[in-house]
């Protein structure tokens, strides 16, 4: 079984879902983690090399795991520090995607709340929790609830006439 292969079931073992096919590149790939697969929360970084190794997860439930296609025991000491300079490299690399997934959503987050209205106490799930609408604004039939973190606007909570309740995709919710 090839490293492709390979690295593809554990990705399925550990998340339970189907990445589809893996290009071991060394480039971020993205892939749905729902079954409705409408979302691309999933995310995996293959190097497919002398020395096979990746890194993959998902933002959604912000969880990552390294993968290697040989034990670290079995490694010579230069492929071990080859390893531990590639986990570095992932690690980075991750942490850069990251930041650009959370600097997109904050720029979707910014421009829907500019279009949103102030929110008026008539809406459903304020008059069943029988609470005011302080500092929050409507879209449609949605409460919009700004995720502040250091002042500034990082994501939305989006809260439905039923009390559904759903962050932006890719927005941070927390830090």
């Amino acid at each position: 079984m090839t490293a492709a292969l390979t690295f593809r079931e554990a990705v399925r073992e550990r998340l339970g879902v189907n990445p589809g096919v893996i290009v071991g590149d060394g480039r971020v790939h993205r892939f749905p983690t729902k079954p409705s697969g409408s979302d691309d929360a999933g995310w995996y970084v293959l190097h497919d090399d002398n020395l096979p190794i990746g890194v993959f997860g998902c933002w959604r439930s912000q969880t990552s795991e390294t993968w290697a296609a040989r034990e670290q025991s079995s490694l010579s000491i230069a492929e071990q520090e080859a390893y531990r300079q590639r986990v570095a490299s992932l690690a980075a690399v991750r942490k850069d995607e990251l930041a650009r997934v959370r600097r997109e959503a904050a720029a979707r987050a910014a421009a829907i709340w500019s279009e949103a209205v102030p929110a008026g106490g008539d809406h459903a799930y304020l008059q069943t929790k029988q609470v005011a609408a302080f500092g929050i604004r409507q879209s449609g039939d949605n409460l919009v609830v700004p995720v502040r973190i250091n002042g500034e606007i990082a994501s939305l909570q989006f809260i439905g006439l039923d009390g559904a309740k759903k962050f932006l995709s890719g927005g941070a919710i927390a830090g």
